[in-house]
């Protein structure tokens, strides 16, 4: 009973910890995936502008 006792906070503590930590890993490639997908559509906007520009060189 008396190993129950110790070893039961103890096993709820480490649990504690490897959730946070993976928390931690979550939040960050959630960041990383919203960084990326800005700088997609910041470079398919970029890729817009420039066939718009082609386009109007064609025109004229």
């Amino acid at each position: 009973m008396a190993a129950i006792v110790i070893a039961l906070p103890i096993a709820l503590l480490l649990l504690c910890i490897v959730l946070g930590m993976a928390l931690l890993d979550l939040q960050h490639r959630h960041r990383d995936a919203k960084l990326t997908l800005s700088r997609l559509a910041r470079e398919r906007n970029e890729a817009r502008w420039a066939l718009r520009d082609v386009k109007q060189d064609v025109k004229q």
